[in-house]
């Protein structure tokens, strides 16, 4: 991680993740290596990089709610209200901890009518 946190001071995210992806095949100590990217470049304020490493942690684990969480803390930090309770939404269907997702509603608020996802139909 020490190797990590100087690579990220430097600006080299394709070596801090060649270095974690590696370090989790090594040790269950590092497991969740794009969880652990996105979560350094949160602390580094790294916002473009977390949300990319994030979308492609959702993707990787489509039941996962943590990454919908820490992109949802992430639009808030950017005042991004819309966005981040679409975040939140997905998060909470995948049943993301209450304890996590509630203060995070407070801040986001309920999500109005027209921001709702629109329940698709199919017909025969």
């Amino acid at each position: 991680m020490q190797l990590a946190r100087r690579c990220v001071e430097i600006g080299r995210w394709d070596a801090v993740r060649e270095y974690l992806l590696f370090a989790a095949t090594q040790s269950e100590e590092y497991s969740q290596p794009l969880m652990r990217i996105g979560d350094l470049a949160l602390e580094f304020k790294q916002f473009g990089v977390a949300s990319t490493t994030f979308a492609e942690l959702a993707e990787a684990e489509p039941k996962n709610p943590l990454p919908w969480i820490r992109m949802c803390e992430i639009a808030l930090e950017n005042n991004n209200l819309p966005q981040a309770r679409r975040y939140l939404d997905e998060a909470e269907a995948l049943g993301g901890d209450p304890v996590v997702t509630a203060p995070l509603r407070a801040k986001a608020g309920a999500t109005p009518p027209e921001e709702q996802r629109k329940t698709r139909t199919i017909l025969d």
